[in-house]
């Protein structure tokens, strides 16, 4: 990032190695195109959320709590103002970091909330996380764990010692549950349906519904999604559009200067034979089965 300009991403994994195995086309590297055009590559998840949401009377928000909390705000009604999104902060990522340094990585996560569950609210430190630049930034913006990781936390926890692992899960679970509350209630959200491996930490969403008292709190197993699979529905989507001709971002989400088609392909062990582009994007996005959740 140079200021609020994305310069470029660095896209792990090579989809070669997924051809070959399944000799099948594979699209890849949906971010850089978006990028090229602008935006931030991310979140990229926020088409599907303005085809399965929008149209609706009222505003809603799609919540993804990931190793990243990313929001998509869907104005509802006559609102004549596009949908955004962005990254709020972190969700599971210094949740998950602070759990595997305090137990000398016999601990991964904090399983069901249970440490922060036990653990007492440090609100020096909350505050102190709570001062970070990136809360004060207006969307479209994007962050991860270059920024929100174990040594960003190491470095704002020195000034107040030590503290145990069930208190430094409590108050990091805090940080989540307030920087999303803060952007729910900025925006006059009035009601919320939430994804990601943070759905299943109970004490997060429990901080969550009580720092938002006034906000409907869902999550995506309502419309027949498994609150894990979200993101895998999302860039299945995008798949299928990049294949059809279709752009696959949001600009208004990415802050991209157009919408464009995303990724590039990787033929499979056949010829490849794209089908024939669809001028027409589609407008709405109805989930007619759900898959059983893993």
């Amino acid at each position: 990032m140079e200021g609020d300009t994305a310069l470029g991403t660095l896209q792990l994994g090579q989809p070669a190695w997924i051809s070959g195995r399944t000799g099948s086309p594979v699209v890849s590297d949906l971010r850089s195109r978006d990028i090229a055009a602008g935006g931030q590559g991310a979140p990229l998840a926020s088409i599907f959320d303005v085809l399965l949401f929008g149209g609706g009377e009222e505003t809603r928000a799609a919540l993804n709590l990931g190793g990243i909390a990313n929001l998509t705000v869907v104005p509802g009604g006559e609102a004549e103002d596009p949908a955004f999104a962005f990254d709020v902060g972190p969700a599971n990522a210094l949740l998950d970091a602070a759990v595997e340094y305090l137990t000398d990585g016999s601990e991964s996560y904090d399983k069901d909330g249970r440490r922060a569950a036990r653990g007492e609210i440090h609100e020096g430190l909350l505050c102190s996380l709570l001062e970070e630049p990136y809360y004060r930034l207006g969307p479209p913006k994007s962050t991860g764990k270059e920024l929100f990781n174990l040594p960003y936390l190491l470095e704002r926890l020195a000034p107040f010692g030590d503290l145990g692992a069930d208190d430094l899960a409590a108050t990091v679970t805090a940080l989540t549950s307030r920087t999303v509350a803060d952007a729910l209630e900025r925006y006059d959200v009035p009601e919320v349906v939430a994804s990601g491996g943070g759905t299943s930490n109970p004490t997060l969403m429990g901080m969550l519904q009580e720092d938002v008292p006034r906000v409907r709190l869902r999550t995506i197993e309502d419309w027949g999604i498994p609150s894990g699979a979200k993101e895998a529905y999302a860039f299945a989507l995008i798949g299928f559009l990049s294949v059809h001709g279709l752009p696959g971002n949001v600009p208004s989400c990415t802050g991209a200067r157009s919408a464009v088609v995303l990724g590039s392909i990787t033929p499979g062990r056949s010829p490849l034979v794209l089908p024939d582009p669809v001028s027409r994007a589609p407008g709405h996005l109805r989930i007619e089965a759900s898959v059983p959740s893993i």
